[in-house]
């Protein structure tokens, strides 16, 4: 099986020209989880499928478990035609793909919110690159601030326009100053070497990686490592030993504190945000309840930092299931 991990996202909403955020349970009688769940059974099947980019994702399987709402959904592009999908056992092509076939990866994504908090967290699943949660996100950002489109505000009287402020969620500093390096992985996306074969030289676009582990008996990487990278960000590649020539996109630094592994990622664009790691390669992905186990870890440390007592009854509870239709 490929590698899963897991990102989060903190999520607050607040009118627009205040600084006042909701309790997500009220929104002027909207209630951010229920029309979360509702939204997402309520989806045409088509919702996530973009002509435009060649992307697609299907009609996700919902379910919720007290104050948290489940995702489950398969995405992936479209449009290359002609890659085999090749029978292992006989080594022969099984399917070769035409130009509206999909291969697509299953994930899941969740959203949590404790009751009256004005703070709820996305989690995303990932395999490799691939997952749900960038679909699902933005995508009910758009639909709840077109829902409150119109109407009017309670405080000022004038229509209401939503803030969603989402914030990539790391890891506290005490951790990452105590945990341990376990590996440097250095990617670069679509590189191009010149392939030789019989008749002449092509150029072939394919993923490169070069990653550093420590030396046969040593479990982690000098200290010095994670500085580098922590200091520099994708600015200290070259100097860790890694080929100069390259226009790296992105580093994976694997972190542990003897007991938990999590990976940071530090790309060009964004906050080094913290993923969880799910899954190794061969180990089978993980089934729902320690996949909810994962996310209370997590839940549990993020709201205690800001004096919330963590309930593990919010992601236990089955309640009444929400209808799609209004």
């Amino acid at each position: 099986m490929p590698r899963r991990t897991m990102t989060y996202q903190s999520i607050m909403i607040r009118e627009s020209r205040t600084d006042r955020w909701f309790s997500l349970d009220d929104i002027q009688g909207l209630n951010v989880l229920d029309e979360f769940e509702r939204w997402l059974k309520g989806l045409p099947i088509e919702h996530f499928k973009d002509s435009a980019k060649k992307t697609y994702g299907k009609k996700p399987d919902v379910k919720r478990r007290n104050r948290i709402v489940m995702a489950k959904m398969r995405t992936g592009s479209y449009g290359t035609v002609g890659d085999e999908v090749v029978d292992t056992a006989t080594h022969g092509t099984a399917y070769t793909t035409k130009e509206l076939d999909a291969q697509t990866v299953e994930t899941r994504s969740a959203l949590l919110i404790p009751p009256g908090s004005t703070v709820a967290l996305f989690f995303a699943e990932k395999q490799g690159h691939s997952g749900c949660g960038p679909l699902i996100l933005p995508s009910f950002v758009g639909h709840l601030k077109s829902m409150v489109s119109g109407k009017i505000s309670k405080t000022t009287g004038k229509p209401l326009s939503l803030v969603v402020d989402t914030e990539t969620v790391v890891s506290p500093d005490s951790w990452l100053a105590l945990a341990k390096l376990e590996s440097v992985t250095a990617t670069v996306y679509d590189y191009s070497p010149d392939i030789a074969d019989d008749s002449s030289t092509t150029s072939t676009l394919m993923n490169y990686s070069s990653t550093l582990t420590p030396i046969k008996g040593e479990r982690w990487l000098p200290s010095k490592i994670k500085d580098i990278v922590r200091g520099k960000k994708l600015e200290g590649v070259t100097d860790l030993g890694f080929p100069d020539d390259l226009n790296y996109d992105e580093m994976e630094m694997r972190l542990s504190d003897g007991e938990r592994t999590k990976t940071m990622v530090v790309d060009k664009d964004r906050t080094p945000g913290i993923r969880v790691l799910l899954n190794d390669y061969g180990e089978s992905s993980l089934g729902m309840s320690a996949l909810i186990g994962m996310i209370d870890e997590e839940a549990k440390g993020f709201y205690e930092r800001r004096s919330l007592d963590w309930k593990y009854e919010w992601t236990r509870k089955l309640p009444k299931p929400v209808t799609a239709t209004r």
